[in-house]
């Protein structure tokens, strides 16, 4: 399991930080958010968070869905901004929900993320807009990082959704 990592509490988010309850910190709502585990071979890409909530973590690369965009275009514009690289989109491969509380019990945060699956296809990966470092790693790797709560385990299910589909070609 990976070292787990602590809130320093530090500026929020441009877009979404609102002052009428929308915005990602106290959330009148859930956010709708993705996530891409993009592979190149055996290596899949991370982002270390440039913000809270876990900032200074390792994190697969995404971000919030944009009204009326879908859930594969938010993908591959999140990919693009937080790491400039390009990928194509291969499978959902599950449904992760992130809620914090603060210390009076109220929401701090609460996410609905879709994680997809996804494919490396070009570009020279450098840390982007939200993310203050970015590169690959092969799985093995992830027990040395400090990482976002749940990773592990949703790589996990990302090598066995990509195997699948290896099998099914």
């Amino acid at each position: 399991m990976g070292i787990g990592c602590t809130d320093d509490h530090s500026t929020l988010f441009h877009d979404w930080e609102r002052d009428d309850g929308s915005g990602r910190e106290y959330p009148r709502h859930p956010r709708l958010a993705v996530a891409v585990i993009c592979f190149d071979r055996d290596r899949f890409l991370l982002i270390r968070r440039g913000q809270e909530p876990h900032k200074n973590c390792w994190s697969f690369p995404g971000g919030g869905v944009l009204l009326g965009e879908s859930l594969h275009d938010a993908a591959k514009r999140e990919l693009d901004q937080e790491c400039r690289v390009e990928c194509r989109i291969l499978a959902l491969v599950d449904i992760a929900q992130f809620i914090e509380r603060d210390n009076t019990g109220r929401i701090r945060y609460h996410y609905v993320i879709a994680d997809y699956l996804a494919e490396y296809k070009g570009g020279e990966v450098r840390a982007g807009s939200d993310s203050i470092d970015a590169n690959w790693f092969k799985p093995d790797e992830v027990v040395n990082l400090s990482t976002t709560p749940g990773l592990e385990e949703m790589l996990q299910k990302a090598l066995i959704r990509r195997k699948s589909l290896k099998n099914e070609r």
